[in-house]
């Protein structure tokens, strides 16, 4: 969760010859979750691969960075009554030069606001309201989103329309939650 409002880490680096690549895949042995800090749950993967399946150029002498934004809310679910764990993968692959973002501060943030870029019916993104107020929707492709945001006492916020236009950040500005 320390990945959010555009904070990323690199997960790895490859060179690959220059043409056109349609998909992306990721092994993963073994996975926790950890709630609380403290305690370490382990999270089930069903076929243990993460599959991406987007289409993307390698040019040759230019860089690629693929961006691969996962969504923890959505993504990890809890089975049953007991701590049993699933990931059900909500993630976003997308060239980071075709990308944009929309960031503002929330004035009121005490309740644990989440901000969603929403594009029709699809949420594209959600991120945590840092205790500062400040939050990123990061790495949306141009267009155009509805920008909500809701805290734990049902306070909420709507920006419909909101434009996304690739290398610049659209700034809301300061938020009140109503």
């Amino acid at each position: 969760l320390e990945l959010s409002n555009g904070v990323t880490a690199l997960l790895g680096e490859q060179e690959l010859e220059e043409g056109h690549y349609t998909q992306v895949r990721i092994v993963i042995a073994d996975a926790v979750v950890v709630i609380d800090s403290t305690t370490s749950y382990p999270l089930t993967i069903p076929s243990g691969t993460l599959k991406f399946v987007r289409g993307f150029d390698i040019v040759a002498d230019e860089e690629t960075e693929l961006v691969m934004d996962f969504d923890a809310a959505r993504s990890v679910n809890k089975t049953g009554n007991k701590d049993n764990y699933k990931l059900k993968p909500t993630i976003r692959l997308v060239n980071k030069v075709e990308t944009g973002s929309i960031a503002g501060t929330v004035t009121n943030p005490e309740n644990l606001p989440v901000a969603y870029a929403i594009a029709g019916t699809d949420t594209v993104t959600t991120s945590y309201v840092k205790g500062n107020g400040e939050f990123t929707l990061g790495f949306l492709e141009a267009g155009t989103y509805e920008v909500s945001i809701a805290d734990t006492l049902g306070l909420t916020y709507s920006a419909p329309g909101t434009s996304v236009t690739v290398g610049e950040q659209t700034d809301l500005g300061e938020i009140t939650l109503q």
